[in-house]
């Protein structure tokens, strides 16, 4: 039986919950804007460009996290999108902390 959130509990969920969307979409734009700050930086200064590339591969990890899960809002049972955000959200940080 495929779930929605008319014919099933939220607990039920592989979330447990209903997903956020303020909460995601404010960490999206937050991401969004350090990526865009961190590689204007690295940029335009050409200086500490591997930390840069690391910490801007990092934001762009985050943002497809909190985007995919501002997408299960609606839909908390989507499985491959789970999967996909799992594995965004367990890489993206690894990047931030290369040098």
């Amino acid at each position: 039986m495929d779930c929605t959130l008319d014919t099933c509990s939220v607990v039920t969920s592989p979330y447990g919950y209903r997903p956020n969307l303020v909460a995601s979409a404010f960490l999206l734009a937050f991401f969004s804007f350090f990526f865009l700050f961190c590689a204007g930086i690295g940029l335009a200064t050409r200086r500490y460009t591997s930390f840069s590339t690391f910490v801007s591969i990092s934001c762009i990890f985050e943002m497809a996290t909190y985007a995919l899960r501002a997408n299960a809002w609606d839909n908390p049972w989507k499985m491959p999108e789970l999967g996909v955000e799992l594995l965004f959200s367990t890489i993206g940080p690894v990047f931030g902390t290369l040098r």
